[in-house]
């Protein structure tokens, strides 16, 4: 009986380290909806540089849309600017979950990418401008650190109350 208890004990710690609803959400697809202008100099340096952004978040879906040249795309824009109670006169044009970022604007950009879908998967450093951002590679580390300690504890205690002669 002694044994049932204390492994009972054993068990309840090591859950308290398995994630739950406040460590892990559910991850949405991230999408970030882009209405430019093709002869539009901003424009092309954020096309140049969301390869960059799409390496930081490997599943985003990237949505670009021409309104300069193509009315039907104008219109989707002050649809989808209206949905959300925003307002835009000015390419490139971001939305991004229910916000707005106008211009090419990369820590913008990257602010609202982490407030809607979370950290990314790697991070920057250094310039931002264009193709020429530096990319280095490091996942999040807490869910492993949470992952490893309840882990640790799962099996310490097995071995206490299945492991252990009396």
């Amino acid at each position: 009986m002694k044994k049932i208890l204390i492994g009972f004990v054993f068990f309840g710690l090591s859950t308290l380290f398995m994630p739950n609803a406040n460590l892990v959400t559910a991850q949405q697809v991230p999408v970030l909806e882009l209405f430019h202008g093709a002869e539009c100099p901003h424009c092309h340096k954020e096309m140049k540089w969301l390869p960059t952004l799409q390496k930081m978040y490997p599943n985003l879906q990237i949505k670009k849309y021409e309104v300069w040249h193509v009315p039907e795309n104008r219109i989707l824009m002050q649809k989808r600017l209206d949905e959300i109670g925003k307002e835009s006169g000015a390419v490139p044009t971001n939305i991004i979950g229910d916000e707005v970022v106008v211009g090419f604007n990369p820590e913008g950009i990257l602010a609202l990418m982490k407030k809607n879908y979370g950290e990314p998967v790697v991070g920057i450093i250094g310039n931002t401008e264009g193709s020429g951002s530096s990319v280095i590679e490091g996942k999040d580390n807490k869910l492993w650190i949470v992952l490893g300690a309840g882990l640790v504890i799962a099996v310490v205690g097995g071995w206490f109350v299945f492991g252990k002669k009396e």
